[in-house]
C-alpha cells in the first residue's frame, strides 16, 4: 500500500487510466469507460468475479420472476376466470413485483460494497466522475444483460413444467420479454449508479459514527384500516363494493402496513427477548436485531406482504378454483425473492461488520457461536413478522369463517399452518448459508479492513 492508500492493481489502474487518456486518438469518456470495464474485467480476481456471478445470478432469478408474473397476469386476462378471481390474480402478479424489486435493491447496494474501494482507487488515479461512472453503468449493465438471458432461458425451460400443472405452458410473452430484459438490465445499472454517488462525489470516504435512528410503526394504521374492511363488511347485508373482493382490498391494506412496520417489530422482539434470556446465543441474536432491524426489515416485509395474501387466498372459497394454481405461483415466485433478498440482506449485514466479527474470532468466540447467533436471529425475525402475517390473513377472512361450517374453518387453518410452517423451513434452509458465509468473512486478515 502507498501513502494515499493505493494498492498495485489501482497503480496499474492509474497506468490504463493515463494512457488511455493520453493516447493521440482518444476514443473518448465512454470508450475510456469500455477500455477499463475490459481491462477490470481481465484482471478481476475472486472478489470482482464474485460480485460479477452475483449480480448475474440475482438478475437472472429477477428475470425469471418477472417473466412469470406477466405470464400469470397474460393466463388470467385471457381465461374464463369471473370477475373478482381474475382482479385476485392480477393484484396477486403486481403485488409479486415487490420482493423482486427488493431483491435487486438489495442486490446492487451488496455489489456496490464491493467495489467502493476499487472506484475510489480510480478517482484517486484519475479518473473523472463521468468515466467511473459510465465504468459502473457498463460493468452492471453487462452482468445485469447475460442474468437476465439466463433468467430467460430458466423460464423457458420451467414454463413446460410448472406452467402445465397451472395452466400457463400455451402462453408465453414474446412482447414482454425484451422489455423484461432490458428493463432488468436498465434497472441494475441505473441502482449501481445510485449507490456509488458518494464515490463519484469524492473518493474519501466519510465515516460517520452516529446510530441507527429506531424505526417507528407507520404502518400500524394500515393495518387498522385494513382490518375495518371486514368488519364493515360484517355489518352490512348486500355484497363487497365495486364488484371487486374486499377480502382483497383488505388484505392488501394489511399487508401493506405489516410490511411498513416490519423492521420495527423486530426491534420490539429483540428488546423483548433479549431483556428475558440468559442463554449467549438467544442474547447475541437479539441484540443484533436491536441494532440493525432495518436491513431484515426490509426482506422480511415483503415476504410478510406475500404470506398475508396467500393466507388469505387459501381460505377455501375466497376465489375460484380455477385461480388458484396462477395464485399459487404468483406467490410461489414472490416468495422464493423475499428468501433471496433475506439472504443478501444477510451477506451485506456481514460484510458491513466483518471486521467485529473478525475481531470476535481472534478474541476466542467460535465462528459456530457467531452463526448460529445469525440463524436465531433470523428465525425469531421471520416468526415475528410472518406468524402475525397469517393472523391478520385469517382475521380479514373472518367474516367469511364465521358463517361457515367448521371444516372450512379447520381447513383454513391448517393451510394457514402450512404455509407458516413452509416460509420458516425456507427462511431456516436459507439461513443455513451463515455458517459458511461466516467462515469466509472472518479470517484473520479481515482485521486490517476499515
Amino acid at each position: 500500500m502507498t501513502a494515499l492508500g493505493l494498492s498495485r492493481e489501482h497503480r496499474r489502474a492509474g497506468t490504463v487510466v493515463g494512457a488511455a487518456a493520453a493516447s493521440p486518438r482518444p476514443a473518448g469518456g465512454l470508450g475510456l469507460a469500455v477500455v477499463m470495464a475490459l481491462w477490470l474485467a481481465r484482471r478481476g480476481r475472486g472478489a470482482d468475479l464474485a460480485r460479477w456471478a452475483t449480480v448475474a445470478t440475482g438478475c437472472a432469478l429477477a428475470t425469471a420472476a418477472l417473466l412469470w408474473i406477466v405470464t400469470v397476469g397474460a393466463a388470467s386476462a385471457g381465461s374464463a376466470l369471473d370477475a373478482g378471481s381474475r382482479v385476485a390474480v392480477v393484484a396477486g402478479s403486481l403485488l409479486a413485483l415487490l420482493p423482486v424489486a427488493v431483491l435487486l435493491i438489495l442486490l446492487v447496494r451488496l455489489a456496490a460494497t464491493s467495489r467502493a474501494r476499487r472506484l475510489a482507487g480510480l478517482r484517486l488515479a484519475g479518473a473523472t466522475p463521468g468515466q467511473v461512472a459510465q465504468l459502473v453503468v457498463i460493468d452492471t449493465g453487462a452482468a445485469g444483460l447475460v442474468g437476465a438471458l439466463l433468467g430467460l432461458g430458466g423460464f423457458t425451460a420451467s414454463r413446460f413444467a410448472a406452467g402445465a400443472v397451472c395452466g400457463v405452458s400455451d402462453t408465453l410473452p414474446l412482447l414482454f420479454a425484451p422489455a423484461v430484459l432490458v428493463g432488468v438490465a436498465l434497472a441494475s445499472a441505473l441502482l449501481a449508479l445510485a449507490a456509488m454517488r458518494e464515490v463519484l462525489a469524492t473518493p474519501y470516504r466519510v465515516v460517520r459514527g452516529d446510530e441507527e435512528r429506531p424505526p417507528r410503526p407507520w404502518g400500524l394504521p394500515l393495518v387498522v384500516l385494513g382490518l375495518a374492511v371486514p368488519v364493515t363488511s360484517a355489518l352490512r347485508s348486500r355484497p363487497a363494493w365495486l364488484g371487486d373482493p374486499e377480502w382483497l382490498t383488505a388484505a392488501l391494506l394489511t399487508g401493506a402496513g405489516l410490511a411498513a412496520s416490519a423492521s420495527w417489530v423486530t426491534a420490539r422482539v429483540g428488546e423483548a427477548v433479549a431483556r428475558r434470556t440468559r442463554r449467549a446465543t438467544l442474547l447475541l441474536a437479539a441484540r443484533r436485531m436491536q441494532a440493525a432491524p432495518r436491513r431484515l426489515g426490509y426482506a422480511l416485509g415483503a415476504v410478510a406482504v406475500v404470506t398475508v395474501v396467500t393466507v388469505t387466498v387459501a381460505v377455501p372459497g375466497a376465489v375460484s378454483r380455477q385461480a388458484l394454481p396462477l395464485l399459487a405461483l404468483a406467490c410461489g415466485t414472490a416468495l422464493l425473492c423475499g428468501l433471496a433478498s433475506l439472504v443478501l440482506a444477510e451477506v451485506e449485514s456481514l460484510l458491513a461488520r466483518r471486521r467485529l466479527l473478525a475481531a470476535l474470532v481472534a478474541g476466542g468466540v467460535p465462528r459456530r457461536a457467531l452463526a448460529g447467533a445469525l440463524v436465531t436471529q433470523n428465525l425469531l425475525a421471520a416468526a415475528a413478522v410472518v406468524v402475525p402475517a397469517a393472523l391478520l390473513g385469517l382475521l380479514v377472512m373472518a367474516p367469511t369463517l364465521g358463517t361457515a361450517p367448521a371444516f372450512v374453518t379447520l381447513v383454513a387453518l391448517t393451510r394457514a399452518g402450512v404455509i407458516v410452517g413452509g416460509v420458516l423451513t425456507g427462511v431456516t434452509a436459507t439461513s443455513l448459508l451463515e455458517f459458511v458465509a461466516v467462515r469466509r468473512v472472518t479470517p484473520a486478515t479481515a482485521l486490517r479492513y476499515e
